[in-house]
């Protein structure tokens, strides 16, 4: 649905694919010959992908103007058949570094403006504030070093956020080109 794969094949014909890759009689064309093995095991379309039902809903809550209208938003109001979704997409929202998301939610924003190497390199901008006054380093201790799994975000809440603070990550970054 989002155009990321040619072929998706079940996990459970994985040995099987593997069997009859390294079994293959490789001719001129070795696109050719993997595309015939994969046709026999796999598909090009997914049937009802979920993100294709969700995705109205999806652009629905994320068009909102700030994190803390979404989550308000997705945990109020219910648009189509997405309650549960929008519930726990809230609740997983809640979890997550408030910073972090109101950045990348700009960051998303900016991009749509921007050439791909210039959102390579905003991305590559973001990466570096991230290790000196972001939230990485203390997602990583909480998941991975102390495995607590309890975060102290700064801020600590979506409440909290301060947008001159979210603006403050990109005033630094220069275009190339400009």
């Amino acid at each position: 649905y989002c155009g990321l794969a040619d072929w998706c094949i079940d996990s459970a014909k994985l040995a099987e694919l593997d069997q009859k890759l390294d079994h293959l009689q490789w001719q001129d064309s070795p696109l050719k010959d993997l595309q015939g093995v994969l046709a026999k095991l796999a598909v090009q379309q997914l049937p009802d992908a979920p993100l294709a039902a969700l995705r109205p809903v999806i652009d629905h809550f994320f068009a909102l103007p700030d994190v803390p209208s979404m989550v308000e938003q997705l945990q109020q109001v219910t648009v189509a058949d997405s309650h549960e979704w929008a519930l726990s997409t809230a609740a997983l929202m809640q979890t997550r570094s408030p910073l972090a998301m109101a950045v990348t939610l700009q960051m998303l924003r900016r991009g749509r403006r921007l050439s791909l190497e210039q959102c390579f390199a905003l991305e590559l901008h973001l990466d570096r504030q991230w290790f000196e006054r972001g939230d990485l380093i203390e997602g990583v201790r909480a998941l991975i070093i102390d495995k607590d799994k309890t975060p102290h975000w700064n801020p600590a809440t979506i409440h909290e956020l301060d947008a001159s603070h979210v603006e403050s990550f990109f005033s630094d970054f220069k275009q190339s080109g400009k």
